[in-house]
């Protein structure tokens, strides 16, 4: 039980941040160009192949879905510096996924896996170093900060152990 909370480096989660960011400002880019040099890709007016169930996503008209589209691409390359990161990686999120909803036709099973993470990627703690949203103490020592941030884990431990005997029990409950 006492190894579920030893502190774990997050330098792998930060990794992920940065070449998720990386890739999805590359995909979306490239979806951009794809989108100018095929004057049809998402033609408001012609005939679309829709997946099941979200036959009412449309494209927007022109000069919106550039504009979504570099929007998408901005909130990449905010995601990957980890600036702003919790509203840029929903918004990326959410835009990724009306564009991978858009066409079926341009279907890709990384885009599919890539939607799921970017969501999945809203919730991770990814943010807390070498990210532009990290904010260096001021006024305070960093010992007394690294103190600060002892005392709020040690609650969040504590509160975690009150809990998991409930939780397993519903748990079970579920289950059975």
């Amino acid at each position: 039980m006492q190894r579920l909370f030893q502190p774990v480096d997050i330098a792998s989660l930060i990794m992920l941040r940065i070449v998720f960011g990386i890739l999805g400002f590359a995909d979306v880019f490239g979806t951009w160009i794809y989108y100018h040099m095929m004057k049809g890709a998402f033609y408001t007016e012609g005939f679309q192949f829709k997946y099941y169930g979200f036959e009412w996503v449309k494209p927007l008209p022109e000069p919106f879905m550039s504009i979504l589209l570099l929007s998408i691409c901005a909130c990449a390359i905010l995601v990957a510096l980890g600036k702003w990161y919790r509203i840029s990686a929903t918004l990326f999120a959410f835009g990724f996924t009306y564009t991978y909803f858009l066409e079926k036709a341009h279907y890709l099973n990384h885009g599919y896996l890539f939607c799921w993470i970017a969501f999945l990627m809203i919730f991770l703690p990814v943010n807390r170093q070498l990210s532009l949203d990290v904010k260096r103490p001021q006024h305070s020592s960093l010992g007394e900060h690294a103190r600060d941030v002892n005392q709020i884990e040690e609650r969040n431990k504590k509160a975690f152990q009150q809990r998991l005997p409930f939780l397993l029990t519903r748990l079970n409950r579920l289950l059975s």
